[in-house]
Order: structure tokens, then C-alpha cells, then sequence
């Protein structure tokens, strides 16, 4: 694929792509209660209300993988982001559960289709640039989660109703996916593999070599980096949903302090993205994850095996750390795969992570239920483990440089 725009403009235009996804996903968030308040909708209903949102997110990547393939991911990217810019409204004009379920799962949608074109875009900048910069292209989406956090707290302290505070996050989401578009270049449809990298995938003997031929990309790896994709955002989810829950249940502080237990975890998260690349570039992926899924497993094991809360805080910090540079090394590992419409299997890794991420709370709290929170964070530190296992599967395929 060919750039017609430099490519740190490219680079510029994905980050701020992933920022704009993280600005507004965050925008819903902090508006939930209000919303619900105003919907009049349960907590179980609500729940439920959530899982058309997590639906509509697996159904956008699956389609857009396929249509990445065909035109590129800058179209489908803005496409996206414009669902998303649209369909936020809804939740505050839905009436009742059923409308609010609609406007959840079409913002889903915008959500997934922006999401694996995010994604497969910095596949193609980081394969352009030549070297790694898909973590600091995840940390765009974290730095867009604090700033739609912190907007969401400046406009309910203001006290402006719900659908005036959307309609201003919509614009400004609106504007900058506008020069998001702008800055990232046309891409002419996904290249076919060359015919060394298909006659490996194929496992069509070379004439010249008298070896046994052998599979470019076993169906072991790409099940495993889907395996590692679901482990690897169940884990991350786990400390969104449940770090300020266990230090008050668990350690017996107050929700204010709680809340910085989370708080940590997304700074350090946030700044380990910044500098994983270069961490990437000097030891490989492999053993980003490799180590990094030992890191995340220690930092949980000090957290369950606390007795105090600021003690607990330096384990969620040290998990942020470890677990900071795994999911970004599993996309990339998948977009570069040597396969036909490698956008769909892209699309398919990353719909598995987030099956992962949203079906991991309810896991959490259904092992909690039985052995108690600090019982039920054993089962993502034991997941970790799979990263140790199976970190080999983000080694990039070998790929021939003559038939």
C-alpha cells in the first residue's frame, strides 16, 4: 500500500482516530446513571441495555474486517467514528429500555467498525514506518478515555442536562474525526500475499527447495492469539470493574479512596503505552508478552495477597505495567499475518478481546459470589499465565523473499 501523505501525518491522524474512539466510549460511561435516572430502566435492565452495546461492538468489527479488506480502513474508520458521533444522542432521547437498547447497540456498532479500523490502520503505519508504535497508538485511546472523563465531570458539575452535554461531545467528536480523516492517507484495497507467502499458506512444495513444506500460519496461532486476546482484555477489564470494588470490600476503605485504586491502574497504563514500542523495538514482541504476562500476574498476586490498600496500589500499578504492552503486540501480530483479507482476521482477534472484556465482569463477579473478590482476581492472574505459554504466537511469520 502506497501512503499519499507523508507518514507522520498518518501516524498523527490514527492516534488521534484512537483518541476520538476513546473520548466518546468515555463521554457514555460517566453519563450511565444519568441515563438511567432519566430512562427509568433497573440495574438488570441496564445490564441488559449493555450487552446490545457489547453485541453491536462484535457486529461492527466482524462487518468492517470484511470491508477493510476491499476499500482500506480510512473510509470505514470515519464511517465509524460518524455512527458514533450520531448515535450518542440516543441514549438521551431513548424513553424506556427498548429505545435505549436500539440507540446502545447502533452506537456498539459505530464503536466496533471504528475500533478494527483503528486498529488495522496502525497496522499499516507502524508496517510502513518499520518499526513499533502500536502501544503508544492504544495509549491515544487511554489518553481519549481521561479527557471524555474529565469533560463528563466538568459538564455535571455545570449541571447541563444529558442530551446538551452529547450534543457538544458529538461535535467536538465530530470535528476531530473530521482532521482524524483528513491527516490519514487513501489506501488502495488489502495487497493479495505474494506467491511465496501463499504457497506456504497453502503448503505447496517449492520446486526449489526439497524441504517438507510447512504452514506460514498454523490455525494453532491465529486460535491462540484469539485466546490471548480474550485472556488478555478479560484481565484488563477486571481492574476497570472491580480494583475500587475490592479495595472497599476487601481493605475496607472508603469509595472515594477506592476510586484511586483505578485512577493508578489507568495512569500507569497509560504512560507504560508510551514507551512499550521502544521496549518493543529493543527486546521483540515475544517477550513484551512473555514478560510482561509475568509482571501482570505478580502485580495481581501482591493485590490479592495484601493487607493493606496503598500496598494493593502498588500491585495494580505493577499489573498495569506488565499487562500494558500485551493486547497492542496480539493486534499487531494478527494485522500482519500472511493470509488473504488479513482484516478479517483481524476483525475476528480483536471481536474475540472483547468478548473477553465484556463478559469478564460477569465471570468475576460469579466467582466472587462464591470464594469472595480477592478469590475471584486468582482467575485473571491464573490467565496471565497463558501469556508465558503462549507469547511465541505474536512472533511475526516467517515470509520468503523468493518463490
Amino acid at each position: 500500500m502506497t501512503s499519499t501523505r507523508p507518514l507522520f501525518a498518518a501516524r498523527l491522524g490514527t492516534s488521534l482516530a484512537f483518541g476520538v474512539v476513546g473520548f466518546l466510549f468515555a463521554v457514555w460511561l460517566v453519563h450511565i446513571p444519568a441515563v438511567q435516572s432519566a430512562t427509568g430502566v433497573s440495574k438488570g435492565e441496564l445490564g441488559t441495555a449493555l450487552l446490545a452495546l457489547g453485541l453491536g461492538s462484535i457486529v461492527g468489527m466482524q462487518v468492517g474486517g470484511s470491508v477493510i479488506a476491499r476499500f482500506g480502513a480510512r473510509w470505514p474508520l470515519l464511517v465509524g467514528h460518524l455512527i458514533m458521533v450520531v448515535t450518542l444522542l440516543g441514549p438521551a432521547l431513548a424513553g424506556g429500555l427498548w429505545t435505549l437498547m436500539v440507540a446502545l447497540l447502533l452506537f456498539g456498532i459505530g464503536n466496533g467498525l471504528a475500533d478494527v479500523a483503528m486498529n488495522a490502520e496502525a497496522v499499516e503505519v507502524e508496517r510502513d514506518k518499520g518499526k513499533a508504535i502500536m502501544s503508544s497508538m492504544h495509549a491515544f485511546f487511554s489518553v481519549g478515555t481521561a479527557v471524555g472523563a474529565a469533560y463528563g465531570w466538568l459538564v455535571q458539575t455545570l449541571a447541563l442536562p444529558t442530551l446538551i452535554s452529547f450534543v457538544i461531545a458529538s461535535g467536538l467528536g465530530l470535528v476531530a474525526a473530521g482532521i482524524a480523516a483528513a491527516l490519514i492517507p487513501s489506501r488502495s484495497a488489502e495487497p493479495e500475499p505474494t506467491t511465496a507467502e501463499m504457497m506456504i499458506a497453502a503448503r505447496v512444495p517449492d520446486a526449489t527447495v526439497g524441504e517438507r513444506p510447512k504452514r506460514a500460519v498454523p490455525i494453532s496461532q491465529i486460535l491462540l492469539l484469539a485466546l490471548l486476546g480474550f485472556v488478555f482484555m478479560l484481565a484488563e477489564g477486571v481492574a476497570s470493574d472491580w480494583s475500587a470494588l475490592h479495595a472497599v470490600e476487601e481493605l475496607g476503605t472508603s469509595e472515594a479512596t477506592g476510586a484511586i485504586a483505578y485512577g493508578a491502574f489507568a495512569v500507569s497504563m497509560t504512560a507504560a503505552r508510551f514507551v512499550i514500542d521502544l521496549v518493543v523495538r529493543r527486546f521483540g514482541a515475544v517477550a513484551v508478552v512473555r514478560y510482561g504476562s509475568i509482571i501482570a500476574a505478580i502485580g495481581l498476586g501482591v493485590v490479592v495477597l495484601s493487607p493493606g490498600f496503598w500496598l494493593a496500589l502498588v500491585g495494580w500499578m505493577v499489573f498495569a505495567l506488565g499487562i500494558a504492552g500485551v493486547v497492542p503486540q496480539i493486534f499487531t501480530a494478527a494485522g500482519n499475518l500472511p493470509v488473504r483479507k488479513r482484516a478479517v482476521l483481524l476483525a475476528r482477534i480483536v471481536g474475540a478481546g472483547y468478548i473477553g472484556l465484556l463478559s469478564g465482569p460477569a465471570i468475576i463477579g460469579w466467582v466472587a459470589g462464591v470464594t469472595g473478590l480477592n478469590g475471584a482476581l486468582l482467575v485473571p492472574l491464573l490467565l496471565c499465565v497463558l501469556g508465558v505459554v503462549g507469547a511465541s504466537s505474536v512472533r511475526p511469520s516467517d515470509r520468503p523473499t523468493a518463490a
